[in-house]
């Protein structure tokens, strides 16, 4: 199967036939684009890390030999987390933004809807659903 929500973010593993989506219904879904179904391609396996919360932004680290196959998704749940997209485990909990959550009757949830990966300086930025970035 697929995502039951929309469609937050999708990356492409270069030089292999895997795609990774990142949908509002908390799930990120590894996909091989070869294998041909109903939905454009096969399902291989499903991440759960955020909770209930979307997942709202994906980023494919640099293929070395010390990060193939790793993957950061962050979600409205204000968590940035590290995969190993190839067997699907959750390798931790890169960053949590503290001023994500509700603080009281009323308020929503900020969480994290955009970061970026930079590579050489081994930065993430992010930005939150109230316009902060950091």
């Amino acid at each position: 199967g697929g995502h039951t929500n929309s469609v937050n973010a999708i990356r492409l593993a270069s030089g292999s036939n895997f795609m990774i989506s990142a949908g509002s219904d908390a799930a990120i879904i590894v996909w091989d684009v070869n294998s041909k179904s109903a939905t454009g391609g096969q399902a291989l396996r499903t991440l759960r890390g955020h909770g209930t919360s979307a997942v709202t932004g994906l980023e494919l680290l640099e293929q070395t030999p010390n990060t193939a196959r790793q993957i950061l998704s962050c979600g409205q749940n204000g968590e940035i987390l590290l995969w190993d997209w190839s067997n699907g485990a959750l390798l931790r909990q890169v960053f949590v933004h503290i001023h994500a959550m509700p603080r009281g009757a009323g308020d929503q949830p900020r969480g994290v809807s955009a970061m970026h990966y930079h590579s050489a300086s081994n930065t993430i930025a992010f930005g939150d659903r109230r316009g902060n970035v950091g």
